[in-house]
């Protein structure tokens, strides 16, 4: 177990190398992100698995949160300690299979992290139980079915729109999700989703997408809530209902 822990640290240190959550379009959909977890985070005292360079865990710091963020690479964590230093934001560097918290959250936000872990499910698992009765678990992962995905099987660029593509394989995807995917995941851990959201209409690459206007993006991401079932990412907010 150890020799698994260090090699996946390596690896996460081996991306952290190049990933950067504002650099390119990725940066402009980080604030649609926030916007949403912001608004769907309940209680005060909140979890944030996987969280980079903080950028989401220093919006959720508004003042009246007590954040923890966790990342895996010791690099991200460095860069996020030397960028937000706010009241009640703590940054930890450990792999979510060794984070010990020494108490519940009201909330556990697990955006971009899923696809990631070589046992989604045994995430969603630690999850569950470092969460209090009550509280909710976010979590945000891309989505096979997103609308440039469905446009690029059909040009042949996949074979099938769960395939890796070059951008999964640079920034460490396992896997790609759908709806009924993620809901399979979710209830072996012992979960229930009480709200699906879907975010951002995505036509085109983001290579193709780096050009346009603020205006043009907001209006993909207010179409993105008439159409949720095309967005490139899916929202769940899951409850614990036993006893």
């Amino acid at each position: 177990m150890a020799d698994e822990h260090a090699q996946e640290k390596r690896r996460l240190e081996r991306i952290a190398e190049t990933f950067r959550t504002e650099h390119g379009f990725n940066g402009r959909l980080e604030h649609y992100r926030i916007r949403t977890v912001v608004e769907l985070v309940r209680g005060t005292r909140i979890l944030e698995i996987g969280c980079a360079e903080g950028m989401l865990a220093a919006a959720l710091a508004d003042g009246r949160r007590e954040v923890v963020a966790v990342d895996g690479s010791a690099a991200l964590i460095a860069q996020a300690r030397e960028r937000y230093t706010k009241p009640h934001l703590t940054f930890h560097q450990s792999l979510y299979e060794e984070f010990v918290p020494d108490a519940p959250f009201d909330t556990v936000v697990l955006v971009n992290i899923l696809e990631h872990v070589d046992d989604p499910v045994d995430l969603l698992r630690k999850a569950r139980f470092w969460t209090k009765q009550g509280g909710c678990i976010i979590i945000l992962v891309p989505t096979a079915w997103s609308l440039h995905r469905r446009i690029g099987a059909q040009m042949g660029f996949l074979a099938d729109v769960h395939d890796l593509n070059d951008t999964d394989r640079r920034v460490g995807h396992r896997r790609v999700y759908d709806h009924d995917l993620l809901e399979v995941d979710v209830a072996a851990a012992g979960l229930v989703t009480t709200r699906h959201i879907g975010l951002f209409l995505k036509p085109l690459s983001e290579s193709q997408m780096n050009e346009w206007s603020d205006a043009l993006i907001d209006a993909y991401y207010e179409l993105g809530k008439e159409l949720p079932e095309w967005c490139s990412e899916l929202i769940v907010v899951a409850e614990f209902h036993g006893s």
